[in-house]
């Protein structure tokens, strides 16, 4: 069966909340609203779950998400190219380096603040290590997700839509 859109069912519902009612949408941040799961039981899992979080569909991304994306895919690109390019203009390692260390503050802050209100302190200590391979991940996660197919819990997820191999 085909469902004619691909989006994480999560973030479509809040889609439509948004678009089709007077619901205000906000940030759960009482400890009895967290919803509390298992994670992804290998790495290709974990992967799938991502490409899935990651792709959206046409339908629901709105100039709000693009507002976002673009700029932060842009900024990943950016860091992409300074890296190679500081091979041969070995100048722009420090530009370099002071942007991955204004990313890594700006990330650190705002994920302290959601540790603090999530319970979760202790997930800080893997922030450092993290902070680069998420350098690699999220550009890969976002190409994979949005412009590829693969598959999440018995679902074939492909550019278009989701279909489902049940």
């Amino acid at each position: 069966m085909t469902l004619g859109v691909r989006p994480a069912e999560d973030n479509y519902y809040v889609h439509c909340v948004h678009k089709k009612s007077e619901y205000k949408i906000a940030v759960a941040t009482n400890p009895q609203s967290f919803v509390k799961t298992n994670g992804a039981a290998n790495l290709k899992d974990f992967m799938n779950q991502r490409f899935r979080w990651s792709g959206y569909g046409g339908t629901i991304t709105t100039w709000g998400v693009k507002l976002f994306f673009i700029p932060a895919i842009l900024y990943y690109l950016t860091i992409w190219v300074s890296l190679v390019i500081s091979f041969l203009h070995p100048a722009i390692v420090t530009l370099l380096i002071i942007s991955l260390l204004c990313k890594a503050m700006f990330d650190f802050l705002f994920l302290f603040r959601a540790a603090m209100v999530f319970h979760c302190r202790y997930l800080l200590t893997y922030f450092l290590p993290l902070s680069f391979i998420h350098l690699i991940l999220v550009p890969v996660i976002v190409i994979k997700g949005n412009l590829f197919s693969f598959e999440w819990k018995g679902r074939r997820y492909t550019k278009e839509s989701e279909i489902s191999n049940n």
